[in-house]
């Protein structure tokens, strides 16, 4: 939903990966094709929306995968270690899952087109802004997320 009273500029950009153990990989990767390998396997979300999960699967044009969450936790470290506890499949954050992929206890599931992006924004209220505080406020943090 678009709220115009509010501005927001993108503050940055996490790479997100749909991500298992490597053995719920494996049996993804074998079964005749991505879509096949997916509903074959129990999809983990933080919530029943499943926000991030439909905008990969659409990313990589698999809206046919319209599986339930076979399990739901809004705290994506619980997700995380679900999936490797062999327990299902799910879309994270690289920073949530970059340290266990290095370290081969969560494998990437090979997308099809080319890695997604989430974006981060910072939004506030123009009408905020008046107040010389919450302006430098706002300043300092969009210098210091852009690294100048």
């Amino acid at each position: 939903m678009v709220d115009a009273r509010l501005h927001s500029e993108i503050i940055r950009d996490e790479p997100v990966h749909a991500v298992a153990a490597p053995q719920v990989a494996a049996r993804i990767k074998a079964a005749s094709s991505l879509e096949a390998g997916l509903r074959g396997e129990v999809m983990v979300a933080y919530n029943l929306d499943r926000p991030l999960i439909d905008t990969w699967l659409r990313h990589q044009r698999l809206g046919h995968v319209d599986t339930s969450p076979g399990l739901t936790s809004p705290d994506l470290r619980v997700l995380r270690q679900m999936l490797q506890a062999n327990v299902g499949w799910s879309v994270l954050p690289d920073y949530m899952c970059r340290e266990y992929i290095a370290e081969g206890r969560l494998v990437k599931i090979a997308p099809t087109s080319t890695p997604l992006t989430n974006p981060y924004s910072l939004v506030w209220l123009p009408t905020a802004l008046r107040n010389p505080r919450v302006a430098h406020a706002r300043q300092t943090l969009l210098r210091g997320l852009r690294g100048g």
